[in-house]
């Protein structure tokens, strides 16, 4: 039996709480090592990982492996090995919503240059281009400094 206690598991990097992993998607192996390197912020085995597996590849709860970058040089293997800067998560929320969100001006600008859409609206109806403007500048975002998200 579950602690009604135990923490929520928290899903990407948004921090958001996962939706229930997409009925019959199972990773393969080749898709989990892309996302433990991405977890772990290990360049080396995400780049033995994109030999082998589509930079397009989504974890069991649809998120994209863009999304899941969190420093810039994994955004930019990915971006280079194909992956779309405008792909978005079943939430609608696109890697830029969440670099935007995390802060990393480095990951915005990199998105950006990749042809990410700046006015795109995430499901908040929160537009990208302002959240990005302030992650460029160094702001916090909302969502970063712990202020409202769609609904609260």
């Amino acid at each position: 039996e579950a602690s009604s206690n135990a923490p929520r598991r928290r899903c990407g990097p948004c921090g958001q709480s996962p939706e229930p992993p997409l009925r019959g998607h199972n990773l393969s192996l080749r898709c989990m090592e892309l996302f433990s390197a991405l977890a772990a912020n290990n360049l080396a085995a995400l780049s033995l990982a994109l030999s082998a597996t589509d930079a397009e590849a989504r974890d069991a709860h649809g998120v994209p492996a863009l999304l899941h970058a969190t420093s810039p040089r994994a955004a930019a293997a990915l971006l280079t090995a194909g992956a779309d800067a405008n792909a978005v998560d079943p939430r609608g929320t696109s890697a830029l919503h969440c670099a935007a969100t995390r802060g990393s001006a480095e990951i915005v600008r990199l998105l950006l240059d990749a042809s990410a859409a700046a006015d795109a609206a995430d499901a908040a109806a929160a537009p990208t281009a302002s959240a990005a403007a302030g992650a460029s500048r160094g702001e916090p975002t909302a969502r970063a400094a712990g202020g409202p998200r769609g609904g609260e």
